[in-house]
């Protein structure tokens, strides 16, 4: 959530604090020619945000990383990523962003499109309509900017990581699993400890009597019933659905598996492949987020694709049109985001 003040907004939830630039900067000035930077976004807090590093085998950092290398690394950026990262951040804002005109648009439309979404989820000046659009709908409503490892999921799962241990790999699976259905993690989080086997009743009872939002807003979702039945599905045989799905051969395989499971269809599908990226349940899906031989397009990232001049794919997008140096999933999240923005401006 952001909140507006005067003309200018303070992040209260999803904020990238000042430091970690400085301590990536510091990170990289000890480990020029290391082969991955480890880069954990967690939450200090609910609404306190850090990106912090390290770099296994952990070396001997100066002070004040030494504390935050040993800190458990979830998402990973090499080093020239790193380096793209900080030259962006060093760049003077964009021009102000106000579409013009109508479909379909140059690829540059998209690619400031992304680059705007970015700043004002950053707290930076609204200053046209549509970065105010970007603003209300993307940011404070939906809490989402274009790079997903800064975004609520993934940082709860760092959190409950953290908190609750690494629990055996189909029990993660079946939490991100849980949270595809259309259950918040933070409801995950309140139960006090991962859902399994000897522990999915309670957490059945718990869901159906806790108060507040379960489920996430505005998403078909399975309900109370059907995430039980599913669950108790998942479960059954020693998790043999999940350890079959997380025992493919391929990316290819992998996904058709994860398609396969109750509830699901194609667009929770993709958010529990996008969830994926910030564990090592499966190499598959690759360190920096993109899939070694599969990935989801959804219907959103399609229409997206199709409002611009000339035939185009996420993968041509992420090589000619890609100032942000974004993954092939983050190009494909950013490209659902592009089309709802293109059908609600015009209506």
């Amino acid at each position: 959530m952001t909140e507006r003040t005067g003309t200018k907004m303070k992040r209260k939830h999803g904020l990238i604090m000042a430091s970690s630039t400085d301590a990536i900067t510091a990170l990289m000035a000890v480990n020029t020619e290391g082969p991955i930077v480890e880069v954990d976004v967690h939450a200090t807090s609910k609404r306190n945000v850090a990106l912090v590093v390290g770099c296994p085998p952990i070396p001997t950092f100066p002070a004040p990383l030494q504390t935050v290398v040993d800190e458990l690394p979830v998402r990973c950026m090499r080093p020239c990523d790193v380096d793209a990262y900080l030259e962006f951040e060093r760049q003077a804002r964009a021009p102000p962003f106000e579409l013009e005109g109508g479909t379909p648009y140059h690829p540059c439309v998209f690619a400031a499109f992304t680059i705007a979404w970015w700043d004002v989820w950053r707290g930076k000046t609204v200053r046209t309509k549509d970065e105010h659009w970007l603003f209300k709908n993307l940011v404070q409503t939906n809490g989402t900017c274009p790079i997903q490892i800064m975004q609520d999921d993934h940082i709860l799962v760092t959190t409950l990581l953290k908190r609750f241990g690494t629990p055996p790999p189909a029990v993660l699976l079946l939490n991100l699993y849980i949270r595809a259905m259309g259950c918040l993690l933070e409801t995950v989080e309140a139960f006090g400890d991962w859902v399994d086997a000897s522990n999915q009743d309670a957490f059945a009872v718990f869901v159906a009597s806790v108060k507040g939002p379960v489920f996430e807003p505005k998403r078909q979702v399975v309900g109370f019933k059907r995430l039980k039945e599913n669950v108790n599905l998942a479960t059954r045989e020693q998790y043999a659905v999940l350890n079959h799905a997380l025992s493919a051969h391929t990316g290819n395989e992998l996904k058709q598996r994860i398609m396969s499971l109750e509830g699901l269809g194609a667009y929770r599908s993709h958010v529990l492949f996008s969830n994926l990226a910030t564990t090592r349940l499966t190499p598959f899906v690759g360190r920096n987020g993109t899939w070694t031989d599969a990935h989801f397009t959804g219907k959103g990232a399609v229409k997206g694709l199709g409002s611009l001049q000339g035939s185009w794919t996420v993968a041509s997008i992420q090589r000619d049109w890609n100032p942000m140096r974004l993954t092939l999933d983050d190009i494909e999240h950013c490209f659902c985001a592009f089309h709802s923005f293109l059908k609600r401006r015009d209506s």
